[in-house]
């Protein structure tokens, strides 16, 4: 009782070459309409398991999510306020390092930071400003 592998599987044969279409757990739904069996996967309606394996969050999603940082002020994203706010920070950040003995290492090390990149602001903007003067 010998039978064809591709009726047993119940897998139509298709063009090699094309690649990995869909991954569909069962047995194919049989179509009442003959018109759909000559339809390649890609364009029937189905959703099928690869797609909703690719929509699921992957590690790249996660350490996304964890590098984020929720902003309170969304206006620090413009670039006046930015600037604005990284000149008041850092003399505060001084002080706490001056008022507090044991955190002072690590708030002067912010405060360099923060000083280090408010001079590449600056530095960018005077680029900027040349390059737009010609």
């Amino acid at each position: 009782m010998a039978t064809d592998v591709s009726t047993a599987l119940s897998i139509a044969p298709r063009r090699t070459g094309s690649g990995l279409e869909r991954i569909v757990r069962g047995a194919p739904a049989e179509s009442s309409y003959g018109w759909t069996e000559n339809l390649s996967p890609s364009e029937l309606q189905a959703i099928s398991v690869l797609d909703q394996l690719f929509e699921m969050p992957d590690i790249g999603d996660f350490i996304l999510q964890s590098l984020l940082v929720p902003l309170d002020d969304a206006s620090l994203l413009q670039p006046q306020h930015f600037a604005k706010a990284l000149s008041t920070a850092v003399p505060q950040l001084r002080a706490a390092a001056d008022a507090d003995p044991s955190l002072a290492l690590e708030l002067g090390r912010c405060a360099g930071v923060m000083s280090h990149v408010e001079d590449m602001c600056e530095t960018l903007r005077l680029y900027t400003t040349a390059l737009l003067q010609g």
